[in-house]
């Protein structure tokens, strides 16, 4: 999801406008001053354009596609607003990827079950998500990665336990 903000000045106040947009399910959601303004879908790839009265000023948002990604702008009362820099994320330090590795090995071992690439793989995404995160001390992050490691593999301990009694008792009927 996409998250990309504009700072404007209007009668001696700052405003903020936030436009949430999920480019898998084309939800575009707008916040304005951290109030959610309006939710609009459209199909993925089109190019959309929203306009909209804020507070008495007219505003127009657009999104539009580029290759795999999305160019977004933001005019209000015909003046182009730059977008708010992204705020940089903390680099990937050396202990994020014991545990990306610990449960990057879930799918690895057993690739013939979805459902456990799909733990393990969320596993290790989430643990980089996690170390990347800003403002957070470093022993809360090796907590968190550590707590969804472990929870990556107590899911795979009691998939693999439900497989093995249902495989058990079809075994049990049919031999």
């Amino acid at each position: 999801m996409g998250i990309v903000c504009w700072e404007f000045r209007h009668e001696d106040n700052n405003h903020v406008i936030k436009l949430k947009h999920n480019v898998f399910i084309g939800k575009s959601s707008v916040y304005f001053d951290d109030k959610k303004a309006f939710t609009k879908r459209t199909f993925l790839g089109d190019e959309i354009k929203h306009s909209f009265k804020l507070e008495g000023q007219e505003c127009v948002l657009l999104i539009e596609p580029k290759g795999l990604n999305y160019d977004y702008g933001l005019e209000v009362n015909g003046e182009d607003i730059p977008m708010m820099a992204e705020e940089e994320k903390e680099p990937i330090e050396w202990w994020t990827w014991i545990f990306v590795i610990l449960c990057g090995i879930i799918p690895i071992i057993f690739i013939e079950s979805l459902i456990l690439m799909a733990i393990g793989i969320g596993g290790a995404v989430k643990c980089i998500a996690i170390a990347r995160r800003r403002g957070v001390e470093k022993k809360k992050k090796i907590i968190l990665c550590l707590k969804t490691t472990l929870l990556a593999w107590i899911y795979l301990g009691i998939f693999y336990f439900i497989v093995n009694k249902i495989t058990e008792y079809f075994l049990k009927i049919y031999t």
